[in-house]
């Protein structure tokens, strides 16, 4: 990759995390309780963004939280500050960032209705062809799955006990569809859902992971 693209895609990843942020100060505390595994070894949620224009030559960046709190950054090599890193979420930020990503609608998102909502709102503008895309016509990739426990409805055979779900989302350009289609709530909320696992990728307590020798 050229030093020109190096800089544009970095300039980009530098203003979308400055929304991210601005974002974020303005959401309201979470106080859902959200059941989840504490296991060192169970990945609970995961998070990767697949550059449009690069995603086929190396994944983008990622990163994968264990249920006791350890978490895996990976900043991939086009990237000037790349590398593998780690960190670790207290009880009490686990807790917040499980119940925010299911505030946000991350467990119940329905992609094929979100997609008819922009269908409609396409068409109530007047079609599509006066959109204006605000970002690159190959779109990045984004990739959140989250794993939780929830409570077995009485009667539906396992005893009312919980049961272990795991919820990929997938969805092609959701930063400019956030930007042009705000006023649908799935969007605008999965939109919220990428900003705060951003946030914990751009923690400022993260550590390099030592490469095997």
């Amino acid at each position: 990759m050229h030093d020109d693209e190096v800089k544009s895609f970095e300039s980009r990843w530098k203003i979308a995390l400055l929304a991210s942020v601005a974002i974020l100060l303005q959401q309201p505390a979470v106080a859902q309780t959200v059941n989840y595994t504490r296991d060192a070894s169970t990945v609970v949620v995961s998070y990767r963004i697949d550059i449009g224009e690069i995603a086929d030559t190396e994944s983008g960046p990622s990163v994968q939280i264990f249920g006791d709190g350890n978490a895996l950054v990976h900043v991939p090599r086009y990237r000037r500050d790349s590398g593998d890193f780690k960190t670790k979420l207290s009880q009490a930020e686990m807790d917040n960032l499980m119940a925010t990503l299911v505030a946000n609608g991350v467990l119940d998102f329905d992609a094929a209705a979100a997609k008819q909502a922009i269908r409609n709102a396409r068409q109530q503008r007047g079609g599509g062809a006066a959109e204006v895309l605000t970002e690159s016509t190959d779109p990045d990739v984004t990739t959140i799955e989250l794993r939780v426990r929830r409570n077995a409805a009485p009667g539906a055979g396992s005893g009312g006990g919980a049961a272990e779900v795991t919820k990929v989302v997938r969805w092609v350009g959701l930063r400019r569809d956030a930007q042009q289609f705000g006023e649908i709530a799935a969007i605008r909320k999965l939109a919220a859902a990428s900003e705060r696992m951003e946030a914990v990728m751009e923690r400022p307590d993260l550590q390099p992971v030592a490469s095997a020798q």
